[in-house]
This record gives C-alpha cells, structure tokens and sequence, in this order.
C-alpha cells in the first residue's frame, strides 16, 4: 500500500500476525493505552524508539517503513 501510514501498517501487520494489542503492547515494552493511540492516531507521532520497538515486535526491518505516507496533514485527512 503505497499511501499506508505508520499505524495502519502497525494495525495491518498486528491483525496478519494475529497479535492482540495487549500481546504487541507486551512485546514491544509499551503500555496498553500507548499502543491503542498510536494506532488509532490520537498521539502525536511516535519517537524513533518506541518505533524501533514495535518493529521489533512485529519482526519487521526499518526498510520496511519506505514508501510510507509520513505527511501528517494526508494522515489527518484519512482518519
């Protein structure tokens, strides 16, 4: 999906994985409610390393963040 945002590609992947948000929350050191917003978009873009730990989490590499539609006046006009 070339115009996926960061927490539709987290959301994606976690649904394929079939991971729960309490599991990815638990996996990437992250609290529930943190991980529900950045999913639903309702926090301000996450750090490197809370990135970095969802990554990690759901066995993803950094190349596979390219192509992501980063622009957060489109990401507010998809929610």
């Amino acid at each position: 999906m070339a115009s996926e945002t960061l927490r539709q590609l987290i959301k994606r992947v976690r649904s394929e994985r079939r991971l729960s948000q309490e599991e990815l929350a638990r996996r990437s050191s992250l609290s529930l409610p943190a991980l529900r917003k950045i999913e639903r978009g309702t926090t301000a873009e996450p750090g490197i390393f809370t990135v970095l730990a969802i990554l990690r989490a759901l066995d993803l590499s950094v190349s596979e963040l390219e192509g992501l539609n980063v622009s957060r006046s489109q990401q507010d006009a998809e929610s």
